[in-house]
């Protein structure tokens, strides 16, 4: 035969053992789709829709940074400065005490049109468990989804600091 079409499955192209990226972020780029895959923040009862692919890839190493000292210091402050990302371009001030967390967040450019942006949509108030719980749950959705593909890290330094995120905050009452 000369001539054929033939349906080949992008897996059939990979590796049959496992799929090299560099670490978890890339692993979330290669399982979640840009254009399907979103995860919501309600803030100030406004739900804000972001990608998995190209927004929580990119901010997860800050994420990881502000949930672990929410984590080890009882009260204290943290800032943070966004990569400049167009999804989540914004700085995060945090001041917490026991259980009481206040985010200020200057946003660049970001889930809102800036004539939208009220002055409630630059401060948000909630309890440091609550705000470790839904980063816990969304971090253990996103884990079950990147296991279900036969990946292989250079560098699971992000994977090992999720897992133990994991831990400690299903133990939060």
């Amino acid at each position: 035969m000369t001539w054929d079409i033939n349906i080949v499955d992008i897996k059939d192209l990979q590796s049959p053992d496992c799929l090299q990226v560099y670490d978890f972020s890339a692993a979330i780029d290669k399982t979640f789709s840009y254009h399907t895959d979103f995860f919501t923040i309600k803030w100030n009862g406004v739900g804000l829709k972001f990608p998995f692919t190209y927004c929580l890839s990119d901010i997860l190493d800050n994420l990881l940074d502000i949930i672990e000292e929410l984590i080890r210091l009882e009260s204290g402050e943290y800032y943070t400065g966004f990569l400049h990302e167009e999804e989540f371009d914004c700085d995060w001030q945090l001041n917490w005490n026991c259980d009481d967390l206040e985010i200020r967040a200057d946003w660049r450019h970001g889930p809102l049109p800036v004539g939208e942006r009220g002055e409630n949509f630059c401060k948000c108030t909630v309890s440091k468990n609550y705000f470790l719980k839904s980063w816990g749950k969304l971090f253990e959705h996103c884990v079950k989804q990147v296991d279900e593909h036969p990946f292989e890290y250079e560098n699971d330094n992000q994977v090992s600091r999720i897992k133990k995120i994991i831990a400690h905050v299903n133990l939060l009452t």
